[in-house]
């Protein structure tokens, strides 16, 4: 009796095992995606004080992003990343040397190119920022 509740425990094992298999491929062939929405985005710009000076290494950032970059020797500026961020968008400017004032650009962004599912697509602005000297 008790060699026959084992024979009949393993085959019910086994065929639990290979139900379950089943189902487990059945769940892996949905069409059905997970993930997070994202975009590629493109930020570039120039920075200039009020006498129309290009102003070198100022600190552009991007809010909820954790990059930054830095303006070159003819205060232009160039950022490109994919991450989540969603619209509007904030991009900053701020001086390190505290010379000029912080300014900031508050926009909403178009996207295209999207693939229908978390890929939203591509995001480009070009944002030019005039900073005033502190008083």
């Amino acid at each position: 009796m008790q060699r026959l509740k084992q024979i009949i425990i393993k085959r019910w094992i086994k065929i639990l095992t290979v139900l379950l298999g089943i189902m487990g491929i059945a769940a892996c062939a949905s069409e059905e995606l997970y993930g997070c929405p994202n975009a590629d985005y493109k930020f570039n710009g120039n920075v200039k004080n009020q006498n129309g000076e290009n102003l070198e290494k100022i600190k552009i950032s991007v809010k909820d992003y954790y990059q930054s970059t830095q303006t070159d020797a003819e205060g232009n500026y160039n950022m490109e990343f994919n991450t989540i961020l969603g619209s509007p968008i904030t991009i900053y400017c701020t001086d390190p040397n505290e010379e000029y004032k912080p300014d900031s650009l508050v926009f909403d962004v178009k996207y295209t190119g999207s693939d229908g599912d978390w890929y939203m697509g591509k995001a480009e602005k070009t944002a030019n920022f005039v900073l005033k000297k502190k008083e």
